[in-house]
């Protein structure tokens, strides 16, 4: 008899390490796959910020009342794109918060973007522009961004900008976005 359940023990024993390492490498690829999705989702938004800029630089060199329109899509890692006179002022995070849902405007010839995790980076744009403060407003918490967050279903951040040539300087507005 005791052989017969030195067999069974060993048996599960094998079972439950299997299980084991089946749930550890699970989650190893799945926390490898979710951050590559995170640094694609911050790189779309730093090619978004990219051509946001190239739009407005276009703007400054074209004729008076010239019109584009323009859609910015942010992850939730954006704490915010801005413009200012001086690219050497910090701004943080509940600043950003604040001025993106006064919708506050902004304006230089700066135009900046501040991702979480990396330092403020800033471009010089060949004219001065207006616009209000964009970014990711973080939502209450709630189980369903919980599940979101941990299905990889990051939250999105879109804006819909009209961008207009006003004299030498480069106006835009926001027509959709966030509340």
């Amino acid at each position: 008899m005791t052989k017969g359940i030195t067999g069974s023990v060993s048996i599960w024993m094998w079972i439950v390490g299997g299980v084991i390492a089946g749930l550890i490498l699970f989650t190893i690829a799945y926390s490898q796959l979710t951050q590559t999705t995170q640094s694609m989702v911050k790189q779309r938004s730093l090619e978004q910020y990219e051509e946001l800029f190239n739009q407005i630089n276009g703007l400054c060199w074209s004729f008076s009342e010239n019109v584009r329109e323009y859609s910015l899509i942010l992850d939730e890692s954006v704490r915010g794109i801005y413009l200012t006179s001086d690219k050497y002022i910090e701004i943080n995070n509940s600043q950003f918060i604040e001025y993106i849902s006064d919708e506050n405007i902004s304006s230089g010839y700066y135009l900046c973007i501040k991702v979480e995790g990396k330092r403020t980076n800033c471009k010089k744009l060949d004219c001065t522009a207006k616009m209000p403060y964009l970014g990711a407003i973080p939502t209450k918490f709630s189980l369903e961004a919980l599940l979101n967050k941990i299905m990889g279903n990051y939250e999105k951040f879109e804006y819909t900008l009209e961008l207009v040539k006003e004299g030498d300087l480069v106006n835009i507005t926001k027509k959709y976005g966030p509340q």
